[in-house]
């Protein structure tokens, strides 16, 4: 028999035995499940539990409506089965445990709906010719989740139709405009348990008066240094209401373009400069379309980088081999205009000192009256009314958050983010659903909200949004979502980071949405910030840590300091570093890393580092260490 080393053995335990102590309890998650009458389902109920070799352990033969309760014979799943032509909400809970012999426990809920199919109902719609119009079919329909599964393709008068998205269907009349006229069609749906059912379609068709067809005119851009472009390519067509429908995935020289909202973003293929080229198409409000050839001139970025690192400078072309210490001075720092508002005072015409939020020599001020809180703008002498809602509402009504590119930002009513130009107020979102986390409240019987029964449980939420700074040619928000259960359970913060920048058309962008929670036995802190904005990515700094928590003492499981990227919304890369500070020199983005060390319970201490973005892949190169 060959023996291991001591020094491996020891190694090997002391890690077994720091993995057992850092071990969080298992936690167990509610199940909420859906079936028809007198089905029986097998629910994997520890799929969405949290802990190491989980099995079930013990669970009520017997749910709360007298129901069937088994377990499966590798412990992992239950078998349920409701009481005979029972319908209604029914409940039973199970004990799960790790494979150290700690339990838990957590509670399935089930929702047993009749087993009567679901009913279809005849739509009308009205058309006109040459029109494409999406048909919402399934909301006067009645059942569970459905969808639909087909649809004749052609109708009876000359129109085609066929499914689009959101389980709406589009129809289109393709026959000559000839005077009013009614088509039919029919579609099948299915609800969530592939019972299926059928509804007709009928359309009124009329004639509409001509417009125009969208003309499309050729664009040309110009990508400087090899770096992105972002193209507004809708600026110089001819139509109503157009949008950018399809795009050539790959340019003539194997450059590549993504459709962001109104824009499209050209990214050139490596080590290439001259003229590249790609075509689009876009569609007007009546379904007609165009397309037009885009030009971009790529020019070479043949300057060198010099930065400064360590008490050294360096010189670079943006690779670790062309990179060496210099005695060049760099340039003065890249800068972008502040994001801040400024806060001041003005006296009004009858002496009194009213507060105001300045964002390009405009002052923004609040007014409340007996009946509502007004916005007002004070420019040249002039004042102009810019929002208002009415009193009743618990809380600022108004609160500033930045400016940006000439416009105010403000949020209203703890929950709308806005912007105002000085002429035009503009809505761009809602905290709560649209721009935040989202709906992800749970009530205490385990049955999952509507849109309007998660706005009702206002009083177990807090939301907002605060301006989180950043850099490059952008501005960062973060909005909170924080969630305190009716059941007493763990309070959720959800934090979601935006981005609005002018090059994406001035709309809020979801960077990444982190979770932070503290429980009565173990914990997670996810947080981003030192943002930087720079060819079309985000970069920033990222922290995460979880363990376990036994009264005031918290134990760390893992820890970790991270420099993330991302393109709108998507992370593509990350790399271990704290990051200290951003460079931006000649077309290229440096970042400076700190050293840390997080102390002797952990193996990821980091190095000072200087890194440089390769703007052809989107890789953090190393370029150099700090000893």
């Amino acid at each position: 028999m060959k023996l291991l080393k001591k020094s491996l053995c020891t190694l090997a335990i002391t890690l077994w035995a720091n993995q057992l102590v850092a071990s969080p309890w298992p936690t167990g998650i509610d199940d909420k499940v859906s079936l028809v009458q007198n089905w029986t389902i097998s629910i994997p109920v520890l799929d969405n539990d949290i802990g190491h070799n989980l099995e079930i352990s013990d669970f009520n033969a017997t749910s709360v409506a007298w129901g069937s309760i088994t377990l499966s014979e590798d412990k992992q799943s239950l078998n349920y089965k409701p009481r005979n032509n029972f319908v209604g909400t029914d409940e039973f809970w199970y004990v799960l445990k790790d494979d150290q012999g700690r339990t838990n426990a957590a509670k399935v809920v089930a929702e047993v709906v009749s087993s009567v199919w679901p009913e279809a109902k005849t739509d009308s719609v009205d058309a006109t010719y040459d029109e494409v119009v999406k048909i919402p079919v399934l909301d006067n329909d009645i059942g569970t989740n459905l969808k639909v599964i087909s649809v004749n393709e052609w109708s009876v008068n000359q129109g085609k139709a066929w499914i689009s998205s959101n389980n709406e269907i589009s129809y289109q009349q393709y026959g000559e405009a000839r005077g009013k006229q009614q088509d039919e069609f029919w579609y099948v749906f299915e609800d969530q348990w592939g019972r299926k059912n059928s509804a007709k379609v009928i359309v009124s068709l009329t004639e509409k008066a001509s417009t125009a067809w969208p003309t499309a005119t050729p664009d040309e851009a110009v990508a400087n240094n090899g770096l992105r472009v972002n193209i507004p390519v809708l600026e110089n067509d001819i139509g109503d209401e157009l949008k950018i429908e399809a795009t050539n995935e790959w340019s003539q020289n194997g450059g590549k373009t993504r459709i962001i909202g109104d824009i499209i973003r050209y990214t050139p293929p490596a080590n290439f400069s001259g003229t590249d080229s790609f075509w689009y198409v876009f569609v007007d409000n009546q379904g007609r379309t165009n397309s037009a050839r885009v030009d971009v001139e790529v020019t070479e970025n043949k300057e060198k980088s010099v930065v400064e690192f360590c008490d050294n400078t360096y010189e670079t072309d943006g690779t670790k081999a062309n990179t060496q210490l210099s005695n060049s001075s760099p340039l003065a720092p890249v800068s972008y205009p502040s994001t801040i508002y400024q806060y001041s005072y003005f006296t009004d015409e009858d002496g009194n000192r009213i507060s105001s939020w300045v964002t390009d020599e405009r002052a923004y001020y609040t007014e409340r009256t007996d009946s509502e809180s007004v916005l007002w703008m004070k420019v040249n002498g002039s004042v102009s009314r810019v929002s208002s809602i009415a009193n009743g509402f618990e809380g600022q009504p108004f609160n500033p958050l930045a400016s940006y590119q000439g416009a105010f930002y403000f949020v209203q009513e703890g929950r709308h983010l806005y912007s105002h130009d000085g002429g035009k107020l503009t809505h761009l979102g809602d905290l709560l659903l649209d721009l935040g986390a989202g709906n992800f409240y749970t009530y205490e019987d385990g049955h999952t909200p509507d849109d309007s029964e998660y706005i009702n449980a206002a009083t177990n939420l807090t939301w907002g949004a605060e301006h989180r700074g950043g850099a490059g040619d952008a501005l960062h928000l973060e909005v909170l979502n924080l969630i305190n259960p009716t059941d007493g359970a763990t309070p959720i913060r959800k934090y979601t980071y935006l981005r609005i920048s002018e090059d994406t058309g001035s709309q809020p962008i979801k960077i990444q949405t982190t979770t932070t929670y503290s429980s009565s036995n173990s914990y997670q802190n996810e947080s981003n910030s030192s943002f930087y904005y720079f060819n079309g990515l985000d970069y920033y700094k990222y922290f995460f840590s979880d363990g376990t928590r036994d009264g005031v003492q918290f134990t760390s499981s893992n820890w970790e300091h991270t420099i993330k990227q991302s393109d709108n919304g998507v992370v593509l890369e990350s790399t271990g570093g704290v990051i200290s500070k951003f460079v931006e020199d000649r077309g290229r983005l440096f970042i400076i890393t700190d050293a840390f060390d997080p102390g002797p319970f952990f193996s990821n201490a980091y190095q000072s580092k200087l890194f440089v973005v390769n703007n052809t892949t989107d890789e953090l190169v190393e370029l150099a260490g700090c000893e």
